[in-house]
């Protein structure tokens, strides 16, 4: 194994394209099919990084969004290893998404309550009205669970 790659002190960090290539090159998007695992370890001898350190994560990540830009292909985790999801994995990941979403804006609708409005500026108090008709739109639109019918996807 190669020894693991530190990131450096200087402004913005060291570049992922290299790693990210090799990735690609022994996983290339047309081999990935449903179900496919790649282990943390596989990975780890790729990179030359400990499993889930901050460039660990950093490079796989990119890999992640590259391979879902370009291929539609979404690679999740399990086990200790990266598997590509199936179309009703795909379905709970977004389920889990949305449910994240809708919790974190029930939070951040706690904190705009606690704003004092006579405190800020104009613009100050035209984005906090932007923010919070955003959140209600969510909020709304969380509740409807299944009631509107949506356009079927091809």
């Amino acid at each position: 194994m190669s020894e693991e790659k530190e990131a450096s002190p200087c402004f913005g960090g060291v570049p992922t394209d290299l790693d990210v290539r090799e990735m690609r090159e022994k996983y290339p998007d047309s081999g990935l099919t449903q179900g496919t695992a790649i282990t943390y370890d596989d990975i780890a001898k790729i990179t030359g990084c400990k499993i889930r350190s901050n460039r660990w994560k950093t490079i796989t990540n990119r890999w992640r969004r590259l391979v879902q830009n370009d291929s539609h292909i979404i690679i999740g985790c399990r086990n200790q290893c990266f598997v590509v999801l199936d179309d009703v994995e795909k379905t709970t990941l977004s389920c889990d998404m949305l449910n994240q979403a809708v919790r974190k804006t029930k939070k951040s609708v706690k904190v705009a309550c606690l704003v004092d409005r006579k405190a800020l500026t104009e613009d100050d108090k035209k984005r906090l009205d932007t923010v919070t008709n955003r959140q209600r739109s969510l909020l709304a639109a969380s509740q409807i669970k299944g009631k509107l019918e949506l356009p079927e996807m091809v």
